[in-house]
């Protein structure tokens, strides 16, 4: 298979062969640095959590963030990406990133068959600026049924750039708080190498 048709570069570079030097030694060095490459192949950065939590309904929109309590793991390349408090996920390497996130939201307790919306935002604060909003989704339905809402997208991302989701739900004539499923999965796809 010709190097152009694979998604990400193979992370290796040979060094200058020793001068004076053992052979020997230059090349277990060499053979670290290819299997330290394939092993980065074989476990890119990924993660998959879910979490139940309680947010807000109303007649208008009051984000609550998502994946900060009721989170369980699972997976997780490298750990401690996550910060169960806060809800912020912090990227730990430079690359092109798939984000998929699915939320589900429970008929109201007490339906009226009016209408019920699902809203989701995901926002970055990158390392090198201020948070900005880079999407949005939304579903429409009756508070008599499930509302399922599955966002995708491709972004890339510095290291230490931070992601975060928030949920609201909005309903035409009732308020309280409703207890959402949420799971969220990313993986990194590619490098500029």
């Amino acid at each position: 298979m010709p190097a152009s048709s694979r998604s990400s570069a193979l992370p290796y570079t040979p060094s200058a062969p020793p001068a004076g030097e053992d052979i020997t030694r230059a090349v277990w060095d060499e053979f670290f640095l290819i299997a330290q490459g394939l092993a980065n192949q074989g476990n890119p950065v990924s993660l998959a959590i879910r979490a139940s939590e309680p947010i807000s309904v109303g007649a208008t929109v009051v984000y609550d963030r998502l994946f900060d309590q009721g989170l369980s793991y699972d997976w997780q390349q490298p750990g401690g990406t996550v910060n169960p408090a806060t809800g912020i996920w912090t990227c730990p390497e430079e690359g092109l990133y798939q984000i998929s996130n699915t939320v589900k939201v429970p008929p109201f307790p007490t339906p009226a068959d009016k209408a019920y919306t699902l809203h989701v935002r995901v926002t970055r604060d990158p390392i090198t600026g201020g948070p900005e909003i880079i999407d949005t989704f939304e579903d429409v339905g009756t508070d008599t049924h499930i509302l399922t809402l599955t966002g995708f997208l491709m972004i890339p991302l510095f290291q230490g750039d931070q992601l975060a989701l928030d949920a609201g739900v909005t309903h035409e004539t009732k308020t309280g708080t409703t207890t959402v499923e949420a799971s969220l999965f990313i993986l990194r796809v590619g490098s500029r190498k």
